[in-house]
Order: structure tokens, then C-alpha cells, then sequence
């Protein structure tokens, strides 16, 4: 259950009051419990913030294959998933920030 280990409401509201300050949810070892769970609990925390579903690689893991594995089989492979988005949402968000700085 994610709503047990996600921080309180109060507590998400001072952070987002800093106007620096982005919340991104993760919704980590998606391989451990069944897709339609994973699918559910995306779309409800979609409703209130970015949110990435991730798997971790395991130490047989090849570096260059971390968060290129597609699909179905993304969760059978021994690679990470997810970790290309939440890069890539974070460089995004860095982007704006420096843009916002700048002006």
C-alpha cells in the first residue's frame, strides 16, 4: 500500500510552498506485486503529482542496459525500469528552473 509510506499532506505542503521546490512520486519494486496493482496505484497518484513506476536492476545487471528494458519483458529482466524517466523528469525540471533563475 503506497498511501501507508507517502509522506502527510501537511508535510507535501511546505515543501511545494517553496516555489524551487518540485514533488515527484515513486513508486518503487513494481516487479514485486501484480500489474493491474501497479496500474491502479499509477493512476491514483498521477491525479496529484508526477509520479514514475520503478524496478531496481539486480547486481547481474549490465550498466548499459539500467532502464532500457521495455514492455512486458521489463519485468522478468534483471535491468532497473524506470530510471531513464525520472531522469529525464528531473533534468526537465532542473531546465525550468535555471530558465526561471534567468529571468
Amino acid at each position: 500500500d503506497p498511501a501507508g509510506t507517502r509522506v502527510g499532506r501537511s508535510v507535501e505542503d511546505v515543501i511545494l510552498s517553496r516555489y524551487d521546490k518540485r514533488m515527484v512520486l515513486v513508486l518503487n519494486k513494481i516487479d514485486l506485486v501484480p500489474k493491474d496493482a501497479v496500474a491502479g496505484w499509477l493512476t491514483h497518484l498521477r491525479k496529484s503529482h508526477p509520479t514514475i513506476a520503478m524496478k531496481a536492476g539486480t547486481n547481474q545487471s549490465r550498466s548499459a542496459d539500467v532502464g532500457r528494458t521495455k514492455g512486458e519483458s521489463a519485468l522478468k529482466s534483471s535491468s532497473g525500469v524506470g530510471v531513464e524517466g525520472l531522469l529525464q523528469l528531473l533534468k526537465n525540471y532542473a531546465r525550468s528552473y535555471g530558465e526561471g533563475e534567468k529571468g
